[in-house]
């Protein structure tokens, strides 16, 4: 993925889940 990909995908799950509580560092790797 672009590096700009990633970094939506990122605001996502920083929207979606602030806490990291849904496997944190495995979503979006």
């Amino acid at each position: 993925r672009t590096p700009a990909e990633l970094a939506i995908f990122r605001a996502l799950k920083q929207a979606f889940d602030p806490d990291k509580l849904l496997n944190p560092g495995k979503i979006f790797d």
